[in-house]
């Protein structure tokens, strides 16, 4: 049996929506490969996802970038060169963490842009020693959803 790579008639409505799911987190995956090389912008990701004949083009590729920009990022080891590079220097001067946790407090209203507003961090000197377990990182996702509700109303 051939599989159809696109959302099909044939298809049920769950079916096509966790093809596109997949799609995503491959497309993700591939995102991050072309990124751990070093920086980028959104034509510089399509041309090297091309490269490899992945069939992509901005549109799919900027939306992505937006999430993941917006993600809440562990750095287990900032003394790593590929984050050390990335790192400011009033941050390497200034901070003694080797290990940190960034969770974004994102701002989304309809018809509008998302915007980065604050950010809940969290770090240990020593190179992973930062290990929140589900409970922790609920309970600080739920400090940062309170936080960002009180901003939306005082807007």
């Amino acid at each position: 049996t051939k599989l159809c790579p696109y959302p099909c008639a044939h298809m049920t409505k769950e079916t096509a929506a966790s093809t596109a799911q997949m799609r995503k987190g491959v497309l993700e995956l591939c995102i991050l490969r072309v990124l751990r090389q070093g920086e980028a912008y959104t034509a510089d990701i399509v041309a090297a996802l091309q490269a490899v004949d992945l069939l992509v083009v901005e549109g799919t590729v900027y939306p992505l970038l937006t999430r993941m920009k917006n993600a809440d990022t562990l750095i287990a080891d900032a003394r790593l060169p590929a984050v050390a590079r990335l790192l400011p220097r009033w941050f390497t001067t200034h901070i003694d963490a080797q290990t940190f946790l960034l969770l974004p407090l994102v701002l989304k209203r309809p018809g509008q842009a998302d915007r980065v507003i604050g950010l809940i961090y969290a770090d240990k000197a020593t190179a992973g020693s930062l290990h929140p377990d589900e409970r922790t990182l609920s309970l600080l996702r739920t400090l940062r959803n309170q936080a960002i509700m009180a901003f939306k109303q005082s807007a």
